[in-house]
């Protein structure tokens, strides 16, 4: 199983908001684990909240998937929440590689992760 990082980087307001719909509840903590279709998971890392003013603030989640078909489910749930959920305004790194909010760059990124931890 492969497991890929990714990081979302933005205002508290909008990742509480985009947090809570990733993980369907707003008790959130490290180590929450969520189920996503398509037979993945998702698994809160930390949520780094830093005290000086205009500083962007961070999620980091590890994307736990099989193979690239469940890596294509899990781009599109990733996608749909953000875009449902002020993801517009939250930048995106998948294993320390920024990427576009595009479903396909987002899906396309994953595949190669788990490509390259299969070697």
């Amino acid at each position: 199983m492969a497991e890929i990082t990714i990081e979302f980087t933005g205002r508290t307001q909008d990742l509480n908001e985009f947090s809570s719909a990733l993980f369907g509840t707003d008790a959130l903590a490290a180590g929450t684990q969520e189920e996503i279709p398509g037979g993945g998971t998702i698994t809160m890392q930390s949520m780094m909240l830093r005290k000086a003013y205009g500083i962007p603030q961070y999620i980091e989640i590890i994307l736990s998937v099989v193979d690239s078909i469940a890596a294509g489910i899990a781009g599109n749930y990733i996608y749909i929440k953000l875009i449902e959920h002020n993801g517009g305004n939250l930048s995106i790194r998948i294993n320390r590689r920024e990427v576009h909010l595009d479903k396909r760059k987002i899906t396309k990124m994953i595949e190669e992760e788990i490509a390259t931890q299969r070697k």
